[in-house]
Formats: structure tokens, C-alpha cells, sequence
């Protein structure tokens, strides 16, 4: 059991949905990001169709200001939102979400209908919501075209628990001398 960030690729997407990830200004690999996702938006003859993004984020980012439908939703409405898309998604009836039933049925239908080219990202550092959008992509079918966890990023690799230790640490005095490479 180990943690890690697949890599993700965005140019394969017919529809992306994210919730706070920034991936275009300060996601994990922005420059790689904004180059697939420029890509997955730009239409040929050979590939007519250009990728749907919908971004849900609590204030303006650059990749909500690049998306073809921004939703202002508050953090704590996030495990709300996709609860709803999953259990939408496994063929459950979920419970209501202050409004927002009429715009999360929209996408799960529009995921449903891009199964396999569909990818849902979460920017939050919260486990239970991890597992959720891990949930809904798998659900999807988006592990390999979309989400490859063959070639993992090694960015973030950090480990907030010791960090936490080492900080109480700090406080108490323990550390004398703090040396970072």
C-alpha cells in the first residue's frame, strides 16, 4: 500500500471536471498540463471534436477562467458534489445538494457518455476526497487512456505527518539548529 500521483493526461479527455485543481496555474506539473490541455482544445480535420472543461472552485483561477462553464462552490461543498457525481455514476439515487442537483446530473451524464475519455481532478489535500475522485475515475474507466499509474510523479512526495512532528518539535525546543538542502 503505497501512495501515488499518477500522470494524468489531458489532451485524451473528451471532458475534464475539476474541483480546485489549479492545473493550469499551480497544479502539480502546470506547463505539462496547459500544453495537453491546449492540445485536447484545439480541432483539426483529423479530430474535429475539442475536450468540455468544468471547473468548481471557490475563487477565480486560471484554470476556472479557462474553462467553458465555471461553478463558484464553497470547499465544504465538495465532498457533497462528488459524493453525488459517484453515486450518480454506480447507478444509486444520491441525496440532495443545495441546488445543485441539475448541474451535477448534467455532467454525470456528459462522464457517463465519455467513459474512458473522461478525467475528474480534485486539488484538495483531503483524503476522503482523493478517494472519491479515484472512485469516480475508476468507475469510468478512465485508468490507462486518461490517468496512467504506470509512470507515477514523484512531485510531492513529502510526508506531512513527520513534517508535523519535526514543527512540534520546533516549538518544544528540541531542535537546536534546522539545516535544509
Amino acid at each position: 500500500n503505497h501512495r501515488i500521483i499518477p500522470t494524468y493526461r489531458f489532451d485524451n479527455a473528451r471532458l475534464i471536471v475539476g474541483f480546485g485543481a489549479d492545473f493550469l496555474g499551480s497544479w502539480l506539473m502546470p506547463a505539462t498540463f496547459a500544453g495537453q490541455y491546449t492540445k485536447g482544445r484545439r480541432v483539426s480535420v483529423e479530430d474535429p471534436q475539442m475536450s468540455r472543461h468544468i471547473q468548481f472552485e471557490s475563487s477565480v483561477s486560471i484554470t476556472g477562467a479557462s474553462a467553458d462553464e465555471r461553478i463558484q462552490l464553497k470547499p465544504s461543498q465538495v465532498k457533497g458534489a462528488l459524493r453525488y457525481l459517484y453515486e450518480r455514476l454506480s447507478g444509486n439515487t444520491p441525496g440532495p445538494i443545495s441546488g445543485l442537483e441539475g448541474i451535477l446530473d448534467d455532467i454525470a451524464d456528459g462522464l457517463d457518455a465519455n467513459r474512458g475519455r473522461s478525467l475528474v481532478v480534485c486539488g484538495y489535500n483531503d483524503i476522503d476526497l482523493q478517494v472519491l475522485v479515484n472512485g469516480i475515475n475508476h468507475l469510468l474507466g478512465n485508468y490507462g487512456p486518461v490517468i496512467d499509474l504506470t509512470l507515477p510523479v514523484r512531485l510531492k512526495s513529502g510526508d506531512d505527518a513527520s513534517m508535523e512532528r519535526l514543527i512540534d518539535e520546533m516549538r518544544n525546543g528540541e531542535v537546536s539548529v534546522l539545516l535544509i538542502h
